[in-house]
């Protein structure tokens, strides 16, 4: 099974790249930017993050990591990493991008988040210009960029995720989880219409499960906010993610045979290689987001 799913994933990267070779010749490429976030905090979010990365990177796709919460970064911490540089020292224009992005032993890179860092909506110009001046060089050095967002819907998850063409909505089948993921495709959907909203359900205890909180979503999002969601299946309760995580190790390394391995593979094909139509990698996120500041949508 294992070794099937990690066959499609590698035959998805070599089926892109015969389709875009010959653009890649005339134009730079764009990494494909995916925010994922969730409205409630200990859904698994970061862990989730981390571990797709590194079944995209297995598939001999480029990933970086971008720990985008600025309050409590911790995808560092879940990997067993000590950057000596952070997102702060970038903003701080005190480090490069060569600097805060780190490599790790699991075959993807990280740009590790900081703490107490200002919001985006209350950075001053010159702040923002060297955040997107830094991060729109990982266009050329990365094919997937994945942004691990802050739980929650305060300013700078919401600059994030009504910026991204690409949202992955994190949730628990607990009904505070479903209730505060319903939140966040609300803003998602209403702030940013063309984006692709997907939901991915985590610790669940069934497929059943998984199928009913998927169409619940996907039910009260097409009755009222008349958007459609995607359903990307579903990774189930499983203790080796605990143990993983306890042990500072992605649990896709640390037990490569685990159910909720197999399910990220699963989720990963589902997700497919190529990018939206709206891909402008990361140089269009945050000049999107500058554009919500400056248009005077920054406290969103």
């Amino acid at each position: 099974m294992m070794s099937d799913q990690a066959q499609g994933l590698r035959a998805l990267v070599h089926a892109s790249a015969a389709t875009t070779a010959g653009t890649l010749e005339q134009t730079a490429p764009l990494a494909r930017v995916i925010a994922v976030t969730s409205g409630k905090g200990g859904v698994g979010k970061t862990t989730l993050t981390c571990n797709l990365g590194i079944a995209m990177a297995r598939a001999g796709a480029r990933v970086v990591v971008l720990d985008a919460d600025l309050g409590l970064a911790n995808v560092h911490v879940l990997l067993g990493i000590s950057p000596p540089c952070n997102l702060e020292g970038l903003l701080a224009g005190g480090a490069t991008l060569a600097q805060v992005l780190l490599p790790t032993d699991y075959g993807i890179r990280v740009v590790a988040g900081a703490s107490g860092v200002t919001q985006y909506s209350e950075m001053d110009a010159p702040r923002r210009e060297r955040l997107r001046m830094a991060l729109a060089d990982l266009d050329a050095q990365a094919d997937i960029v994945l942004v691990d967002t802050a739980a929650g819907l305060a300013p700078n998850v919401r600059a994030f995720i009504c910026a991204a063409p690409e949202v992955i909505v994190v949730t628990t089948p607990d009904p505070t989880a479903i209730a505060d993921a319903y939140a966040t495709i609300k803003v998602a959907s209403r702030e940013n219409p063309t984006a692709r909203v997907m939901l991915l359900p985590n610790m669940v205890g069934s497929e059943r499960e998984a199928l009913q909180v998927g169409e619940r979503l996907r039910a009260v999002s097409r009755r009222f906010l008349s958007h459609e969601i995607e359903f990307l299946g579903h990774v189930p309760t499983d203790a080796a993610v605990g143990r993983a995580v306890r042990a500072q190790r992605p649990f896709a390394v640390a037990s490569p045979s685990a159910p909720a391995v197999r399910a990220v593979e699963a989720v990963v094909q589902r997700l497919g290689w190529a990018a939206p139509p709206r891909a402008g990698g990361l140089t269009e996120l945050i000049g999107r987001m500058s554009a919500r500041v400056t248009g005077g949508r920054g406290a969103v």
